[in-house]
């Protein structure tokens, strides 16, 4: 007994651990944001981070197939590919990505305290014109968390799920977000603008939400895929186009400090949304559906209270 209890108690130690070192190494995500910011120009900046997004799409769709036809070789067959893989892709990155902006002769004075990400996030609110599509994104992404902390279970609950049919809905939402960032919003982007694509993506979000907290009520597999579809419609017309807003707002020797902020807005809201879903699940099955959809809609509201982005880029 003691023995299982070591086991236990090490494994989730590790699975802790492997956490930390992920989130102490997501900086390469804003990064990446960054990077595409200082080599883009602004009008194309929307449509390039829907390429990104098709791009991040298609792994999401082949990932968790590869994931498991190779966790029923392996448990651990899924984590060490995905090691290497990782691994691969730090050089091709250091041999193949030339540097974004030309070094300085003077470089600005390194400070611990720069590691503090609540410090760089009011920093970045200090920018008048990155509030509003600060509080758009946090939304989008505190209601996204409740989905995905939750949806396992909620699909295995309603309609009995298993690995391989949950690996199948993910699968589909890859499908969509090809579709919906690489298609439909290059398409969409230059007739209709960033602040209302992203709007309108946030807006069918919140349906897409709601229509599966309803899936308690009409459990078929049609259904599913349906508000799956919807819901993933509005993910992938948001996020290029918030993305884009927020490039543009940022002054141009801030591209950095702002995309690190979001992403530390994003980690805040991925840390208390699957918290409040643990709280809310008791309650009803689709509770963390429809309380999701009600605070993306809230992102909506803030949206419309004035211009997400000023006439003046990086107004302050």
């Amino acid at each position: 007994m003691d023995y299982v209890i070591f086991g236990l108690g090490g494994a989730l130690w590790i699975l802790f651990l492997g956490r930390i070192i992920d989130g102490l190494t997501a900086g390469n995500v804003s990064t990446m944001y960054a990077y595409v910011a200082d080599i883009t120009a602004p009008a194309e900046r929307g449509r390039v981070y829907g390429l990104l997004g098709a791009v991040g799409g298609l792994g999401f769709m082949l990932g968790p197939v590869a994931g498991g036809m190779l966790g029923a070789i392996s448990s651990n067959a899924p984590l060490f590919a995905a090691a290497t893989m990782t691994l691969a892709n730090i050089v091709w990155v250091f041999a193949a990505l030339p540097e974004s902006v030309a070094r300085a002769s003077t470089r600005p004075t390194w400070r611990w305290l720069k590691l503090n990400p609540l410090s760089q996030l009011s920093r970045a609110l200090g920018i008048a014109a990155l509030r509003m599509p600060f509080a758009a994104a946090f939304s989008f992404f505190f209601a996204g968390a409740m989905l995905q902390s939750n949806l396992a279970v909620y699909l295995k609950d309603v309609l009995q799920f298993g690995p391989t049919q949950i690996g199948w809905t993910l699968f589909t939402v890859g499908v969509m977000d090809i579709v919906s960032q690489g298609l439909l919003t290059r398409a969409l982007l230059p007739r209709v603008g960033s602040e209302v694509l992203a709007r309108s993506g946030l807006f069918i979000n919140a349906i897409g939400l709601a229509l599966i907290a309803c899936l308690e009520f009409v459990p078929r597999l049609e259904f599913l895929i349906a508000s799956i579809v919807i819901f993933t419609l509005g993910d992938g017309l948001f996020q290029p186009a918030i993305s884009g807003l927020i490039a543009n707002a940022a002054p141009s020797d801030a591209q950095g400090l702002v995309q690190g902020a979001n992403q530390a807005q994003q980690a805040l809201a991925r840390m208390l949304g699957p918290l409040l879903a643990a709280l809310v699940s008791p309650l009803a099955s689709g509770a963390p559906y429809w309380i999701g959809a009600l605070i993306a809609l809230s992102g909506v509201v803030l949206s419309m209270s004035k211009r997400c982005v000023p006439s003046q880029v990086g107004d302050t």
